[in-house]
C-alpha cells in the first residue's frame, strides 16, 4: 500500500525553522512509529532504502520514504526565478520518490505500507524533524576515507547526533547479515539472500562502557535481538594499564592479571544486562565478550554482525560532544549497518 507524497512546503518549513537540534527538547521515540529513510537517488541511499524496507516489515510498522528539496538562496540562471527552480526540483523530487518506491521498496516487501514525503527543509533538518514521530531513521553512508568523513558529517553524523530516535547508518554493499535464516526460508524469493554469519546466527553487537548512553543502547539492542533467530553480543573493550615496573612484563603474571580484570568486567556486564532486561527481552540470548584494546577496533572487527549498536555518547571527557569519538569512528569505518541510540 502506497500513499503520498506528503509535501512540506516552504511556508511549513519556515514555520518550523527553529533548528531541531537546538530546541532543547528530546522527544521520546515511538516504538509503534514508522521507519523513516532518507533518499536522494544515489546508490548508497537506495541501499539504505532496501535495509529500511526490511526493517519496517520486521517491526510490523509502516515505512516513510523522505526526500528533501532544499534550495538555498543562490543566484539563478537567466530566465529562472527561485520559485521556478523550486517547482522544477519539486517535480523531480516527486518522480525520484515514485521510482524509489516502485523499483526498490515494493519489490523487496510487496504489501508493506509505504508513504512518501517531500520536504523543503535542508536534508539533515528534515530527517531530524521526522525523527520526532519515528521508531527509527535510516540514512545511507557514502564511501570511505576522507571524502566519506566530509559527506557523513554533512548529514549522517548530524542526524545521528541530534535525532530524537535511533538512527541507522547503512554502508553501500555492506555485505552484512540482514535476514535470519528462518525468515529467509519462510519468505522465499523476496527475502535477503546475503549469507548469514559462519554459524548461521543473526547477531546484534552492542558496545558497552558503563555510561548512561551505553545502557540506553543496551536496552535498544536487547529489543532488536528479541526477534526469532537472533542473539545479542555485549562487547566491552578493556584498555589495560601500562606496566609500573619490569616484573609486570612476566607473561604468566600478565596473563593472570588480564584474566582477573576480564572476569571482573564480565560480572559487571552481566549485571548491566540483567538491569536492562524487560519482560519482552528476558529470554534474549546474550554472549558477553571482553576484549583487550580500543573499543573502536573491537567493534569494527565484528564484520559477522548484522548490526552494530552504539550510544550517542560514552565516557567522553568533552562534555559538549554530542556524538562521541567511538561512535564517530565506527560510523565512518564500519562495513555493516550501525545504529546510534540517543541518550534521553
Amino acid at each position: 500500500m502506497i500513499t503520498g507524497p506528503e509535501s512540506r512546503g516552504a511556508d511549513a518549513a519556515a514555520a518550523a525553522s527553529t533548528d531541531a537540534e537546538n530546541d532543547g527538547i528530546r522527544h521520546e521515540p515511538r516504538h509503534d512509529g514508522p521507519v523513516v529513510v532518507g533518499v536522494d537517488g544515489s546508490a548508497p541511499s537506495l541501499e539504505a532504502l532496501r535495509w529500511a524496507t526490511r526493517e519496517a516489515d520486521a517491526r510490523g510498522v509502516g515505512l516513510v520514504v523522505l526526500h528533501a528539496v532544499w534550495t538555498p538562496d543562490v543566484p539563478t540562471p537567466p530566465g529562472f526565478t527561485i520559485s521556478t527552480l523550486r517547482r522544477e526540483l519539486h517535480g523531480w523530487g516527486e518522480q525520484l520518490l515514485r521510482e524509489a518506491v516502485d523499483n526498490v521498496a515494493s519489490p523487496v516487501r510487496p504489501g508493506l505500507a509505504v508513504r512518501t514525503e517531500l520536504s523543503s527543509s535542508e536534508p539533515s533538518r528534515a530527517l531530524i524533524d521526522a525523527s520526532k514521530g519515528a521508531a527509527l531513521v535510516v540514512v545511507g553512508a557514502r564511501g570511505r576515507g576522507s571524502a566519506f568523513a566530509v559527506l557523513l558529517g554533512s548529514v549522517s553524523a548530524r542526524v545521528s547526533a541530534h535525532a530524537h530516535c535511533p538512527v541507522a547508518v547503512v554502508p553501500e554493499r555492506h555485505g552484512g547479515v540482514e535476514t535470519p535464516p528462518e525468515e529467509r526460508a519462510e519468505r522465499g524469493a523476496d527475502a535477503d539472500t546475503r549469507p548469514a554469519a559462519g554459524d548461521g546466527r543473526w547477531r546484534v553487537v552492542v558496545g558497552l562502557d558503563g555510561s548512561s548512553g551505553s545502557m540506553v543502547a543496551l536496552r535498544f539492542a536487547l529489543e532488536e535481538a528479541a526477534r526469532p533467530g537472533r542473539e545479542l553480543v555485549a562487547l566491552y573493550a578493556l584498555e589495560l594499564p601500562m606496566p609500573i615496573d619490569d616484573t609486570t612484563l612476566d607473561p604468566e603474571i600478565d596473563a593472570a592479571a588480564q584474566e582477573s580484570w576480564k572476569g571482573t568486567a564480565r560480572a559487571r556486564i552481566l549485571a548491566w544486562v540483567d538491569e536492562a532486561r524487560r519482560a519482552n527481552t528476558e529470554n534474549v540470548p546474550v554472549n558477553v565478550e571482553v576484549v583487550t584494546g580500543r573499543a573502536v577496533d573491537a567493534l569494527l572487527s565484528r564484520t559477522d554482525a548484522a548490526v552494530i549498536v552504539v550510544g550517542s555518547r560514552g565516557r567522553s571527557r568533552i562534555t559538549g560532544l554530542l556524538l562521541g569519538s567511538v561512535s564517530q569512528s565506527v560510523l565512518q569505518n564500519s562495513r555493516v549497518p550501525v545504529v546510534v541510540v540517543p541518550n534521553p
